[in-house]
């Protein structure tokens, strides 16, 4: 992939900080299913990690295309496990539903 090509795909996303503040906002709310007491040390322990994440070497890989389904699953299946299954089955059929390209 060329540079450009690589700004075009980053520009995608939109302002990079917006796109952190909006991650941060996910990420939040992944939080959620840890105990409120556990909450401040996960998201301290997450600081930590991110903090360590190599940016140039991030930067320098790519995904195939079909990667992003698979994240999207785990995402999915992460947010949900262990919720009661018509909760569950309502959020699903919800997200098919307002899936849009």
């Amino acid at each position: 992939m060329g540079e450009i090509e690589k700004l075009a795909q980053s520009l995608s996303l939109g302002d990079p900080t917006v796109v952190g503040q909006e991650m941060a906002g996910v990420i939040g709310f992944i939080l959620r299913s840890v105990p409120d007491q556990d909450r401040v040390a996960a998201l301290e322990n997450l600081r930590g990690k991110l903090t360590v994440l190599n940016a140039a070497e991030i930067a320098s890989k790519q995904a195939p295309p079909s990667a992003a389904i698979g994240q999207a699953i785990t995402f999915v299946k992460t947010l949900l496990n262990g919720l009661p299954y018509n909760y569950v089955k309502t959020v699903l059929d919800t997200t098919i539903r307002s899936l849009h390209y």
